[in-house]
């Protein structure tokens, strides 16, 4: 996994995600590795993709607690 650019980063400040050209990259560099990890995931476990799909929300619905 890559790592974040915002360690260390001279121009890091409050709320800089939205603008930031390096997360921007960063992130979509990120979500298409947990894309093929989830694919992976569903081939190996043989799980549908709707049971996946159902696990994510269930997870984020725990961490937000909604």
């Amino acid at each position: 996994m890559i790592q974040a650019p915002c360690k260390n980063c001279p121009h890091r400040k409050m709320k800089c995600h939205s603008s930031c050209k390096r997360w921007i990259k960063y992130e979509t560099e990120r979500d298409k590795e947990r894309e093929i990890i989830n694919a992976e995931k569903k081939r190996e476990q043989g799980l549908t993709g709707f049971a996946i799909d159902n696990a994510i929300k269930t997870k984020k619905q725990r961490r937000t607690g909604k």
